[in-house]
């Protein structure tokens, strides 16, 4: 399983983020999988015991998907990046910490 470091609110970039990816790659295999993941991610954003503002939502989910549609290792590299790094700026390190975990942990 990867591991996040946070402090405070921000997060770094997590150790493995190469098996997020090939997570992601499985998941995208199973349309059924694929759905209920963004379901579940689009009820976490929604859940107000996260504190995640209404207007943020559709972005982070936009950037989230950025990472599971990205063509390459590479591509998602670079999308989870601008993820981490958007998060930060929103001190939203609690949803990249969600879905590194969620990730690596939903059975495929």
């Amino acid at each position: 399983m990867a591991t996040v470091t946070t402090t405070s609110l921000c997060i770094s970039r997590p150790a493995g983020t190469s098996l997020l990816h090939t997570t992601l790659l499985k998941m995208l295999l199973t349309d059924k999988i694929l759905h209920k993941f963004l379901q579940s991610i689009w009820r976490w954003l929604f859940n107000s015991k996260n504190a995640i503002r209404s207007e943020d939502r559709p972005e982070l989910m936009n950037r989230f998907k950025r990472v599971m549609y990205s063509g390459n290792e590479g591509d998602a590299d670079k999308a989870f990046d601008d993820l981490i790094e958007h998060c930060n700026e929103l001190e939203y390190g609690n949803f990249v910490k969600w879905v590194v975990v969620s990730t690596c942990s939903f059975p495929c």
